[in-house]
């Protein structure tokens, strides 16, 4: 059956008349003619319809191809715009028609085929292969000359570092995207920005803030309020701050990055979140709880995390808010969905507050008992969170009275902090546990 056979079919089905199924985008005539096989159809109508009769785009692309001889560029256009709707293996079989005759293609063809192949492969989880790809990609940019191209390539490359966690060779490959584009930044104001994003959050990840907020401060310069880098630089910049103890700038940036969400109604629930979960501890921090908890419920309310409840559960800790009432609300938050959805260290944090929440309480059996489960979640490569709980079992068991096991936390926690704490630390431990000696 012919493609165009099979929309008509489809539309037919879904009772849609021909000017109902292409609206105001295409002519009633046009899509008659690619319904009767007269015409073929764009790519980009071809996406059109697929969202318009709510079928997969490659149902229709891969009539498309056993039907007509589509140009090269359309070819790339449908390989990318399968990629960006997750149909990867579609998207590779598209991509190998367009380079089916790698010779007569152009380099700017070549270019855009390793973009999206990399992508492909970058999506699959196969980061080497999709840095094997860029560089490819890289090296026939740098002999065309082309600033923007080289620039990007230099961007996308150090995107995949970042995202595998490769903190200084993302700021290496970012930082030299950022001095190739400069000259030219007038005329590629979106890629200048993205670069200038994502150096910043690299910067940010590398421990690094100060520098990270530098680099959101000036993307903050260049963006309009209206846009997402805006809200994305708000967003960065409030994090460092967090980050450099500057809590009341802290809390300034997400704030506005908040209002700037809502105003705009831009499609970003996630950063709302997240910025309104920072937001809770920007107050938190600061002193201000009745607020940090009013926006914590906020972000509970629009995403449920594990991480919103832990930060709940230490702000009623410093302000001494433990009722019951307030107590019990954020632990019957933690159904079961999110217990199963949360890390190990997340699981680990919120038994460690519950046990400081009954050991406030004068629970101390209670508190051990959460202890030792903090230990259980505890990842062994976390130490910070592995002493939290030891220290937290030693107050317990010493309150508790119970000297044999204070004996067996107390050797653990000399085994695991040897190096780490400080022998001023350690007389400080011992004497808020009662004990005077190390």
């Amino acid at each position: 059956m012919s493609l165009g056979r099979i929309i008509k079919n489809l539309r037919i089905a879904r009772d849609l008349s021909r000017d109902q199924l292409v609206g105001e985008e295409y002519s009633n005539s046009h899509i008659a003619s690619v319904e009767q096989g007269v015409k073929r159809p764009s790519v980009q109508m071809l996406c059109y319809v697929a969202d318009r009769l709510e079928v997969p785009l490659w149902s229709l692309a891969e009539e498309l191809l056993g039907e007509y001889d589509v140009p090269t560029a359309e070819l790339l256009d449908l390989a990318r715009e399968l990629t960006e709707r997750d149909q990867l293996q579609e998207a590779m079989v598209v991509l190998d028609v367009a380079t089916q005759h790698e010779d007569s293609v152009s380099d700017s063809r070549r270019v855009d085929a390793a973009k999206v192949e990399a992508e492909v492969e970058f999506r699959r989880g196969n980061h080497r292969r999709a840095l094997e790809i860029y560089h490819r990609y890289r090296r026939i940019v740098e002999d065309i000359g082309c600033d923007a191209e080289v620039a990007e390539a230099y961007y996308r490359i150090g995107c995949v570092q970042f995202s595998c966690g490769n903190y200084r060779d993302a700021l290496h490959w970012l930082y030299l995207a950022a001095t190739r584009i400069y000259p030219v930044r007038g005329h590629y104001r979106c890629l200048s920005k993205s670069i200038l994003r994502v150096y910043g959050q690299a910067l940010l990840a590398n421990e690094q803030p100060e520098l990270g907020r530098k680099a959101f401060e000036h993307l903050l310069e260049v963006s309009d309020k209206g846009e997402v880098n805006y809200v994305l630089a708000r967003y960065g910049a409030g994090l460092c701050a967090l980050e450099c103890a500057q809590h009341r700038d802290a809390c300034r940036h997400l704030e506005r990055a908040v209002c700037a969400i809502e105003k705009h109604s831009l499609p970003l629930q996630g950063a709302a979140v997240s910025a309104r979960l920072h937001l809770g501890r920007g107050l938190m921090l600061n002193g201000e709880y009745s607020e940090a908890l009013d926006q914590l419920d906020r972000s509970y309310s629009l995403q449920p995390r594990m991480q919103t409840v832990n930060v709940a559960l230490q702000c009623l800790l410093k302000s001494s808010r433990l009722t019951e009432a307030d107590v019990s609300t954020w632990f019957e938050r933690v159904t079961d969905d999110l217990w199963s959805a949360a890390s190990d260290e997340q699981r680990s944090l919120y038994r460690c507050l519950r046990a400081e929440i009954a050991s406030e309480r004068g629970c101390p059996r209670r508190a051990l008992d959460e202890a030792v489960c903090a230990r259980e979640y505890a990842p062994e490569d976390h130490l910070s969170l592995r002493l939290r709980t030891l220290s937290i079992q030693l107050r317990a068991a010493v309150r508790r009275g119970s000297h044999d096991i204070c004996r067996e936390i107390a050797e653990e926690l000399r085994e695991v902090s040897a190096g780490e704490i400080t022998s001023q630390k350690a007389d400080q431990l011992w004497e808020d546990c009662g004990w005077t000696t190390w």
